[in-house]
């Protein structure tokens, strides 16, 4: 089966691995940012960007995590705006695992709480563990490979995640400036 396009709230399989990949996404908070939870055969997961704010958001994410038996072993930030990091805690405390973003985007992350507050959001400071990751980087999901691609602009440090196998990118708000 060949790569499609993600529409949301549409789970898609790609296919061109021995690990078949299959992405589902949500648009959560008022900004309609997209949380994607990319999985394989082996039901491990990538949690990237979660947005969700509202406890309805986080447990139908949950939810949908727990329905397909996916065990997360990264949260993934393409970067760490504030709609893309709300729901961060949540899922931090949820899953207890690492949280990968370029170094360049850890004071973005410590600034939220002021800039959460802009938009009439409430954001406590991160507590969790923190990796940093860098161009050409290869991410693994059992036998799927991500690499890292460090795409400035939208914001200093936002990065891009490329399955070549897959002819698959997510890449945040890559396409938006400022």
């Amino acid at each position: 089966m060949e790569a499609q396009i993600l529409l949301q709230n549409r789970i898609f399989e790609l296919s061109k691995t021995s690990f078949m990949l299959q992405i589902k996404s949500f648009a959560f908070n008022p900004f309609s940012e997209n949380t994607y939870v990319v999985f394989n055969e082996n039901k491990n997961a990538y949690l990237i960007d979660p947005g969700n704010y509202t406890d309805a958001e986080t447990t139908v994410l949950e939810q949908f995590i727990e329905s397909q038996g996916l065990k997360i072993q990264n949260i993934l930030l393409t970067h760490a705006h504030i709609d893309h990091v709300l729901g961060l805690q949540k899922i931090y405390d949820r899953y207890q695992v690492p949280v990968l973003l370029h170094e360049i985007e850890k004071e973005i992350l410590e600034r939220n709480p002021m800039n959460a507050v802009k938009f009439g959001f409430v954001f406590q400071p991160f507590k969790g563990e923190l990796q940093f990751i860098q161009e050409n980087e290869i991410l693994k999901l059992d036998e799927n490979e991500f690499k890292i691609l460090h795409v400035p602009g939208h914001s200093p440090g936002s990065v891009a995640f490329y399955s070549e196998a897959e002819k698959l990118m997510i890449s945040g708000d890559v396409l938006f400036e400022g």
